[in-house]
């Protein structure tokens, strides 16, 4: 599946165009927010956390990752 996506620049991006669909952020918990394209069964989703989730480090969590930056951007390509 070809994706084409842009931001728009207002508010620090908080819409995206796809195929000439406007994508709004849903904003599940303070530090993520999240966006997703659904098409035949799959499903395209960005997901970007912040320095303001709080992850308690530890076996108990799954917690292995470190940030090396105060945002990180992540993919996910899903079966739905």
């Amino acid at each position: 599946m070809y994706l084409a996506a842009y931001s728009k620049s207002r508010s620090r991006g908080i819409t995206n165009t796809v195929f000439g669909i406007t994508f709004p952020w849903e904003i599940p918990a303070a530090g993520v927010r999240s966006k997703a394209y659904k098409h035949n069964g799959r499903q395209l989703r960005l997901v970007e956390f912040t320095d303001e989730l709080f992850i308690p480090a530890g076996e108990n969590d799954k917690h292995m990752g470190r940030p090396l930056t105060k945002v990180v951007k992540m993919i996910f390509v899903e079966d739905v």
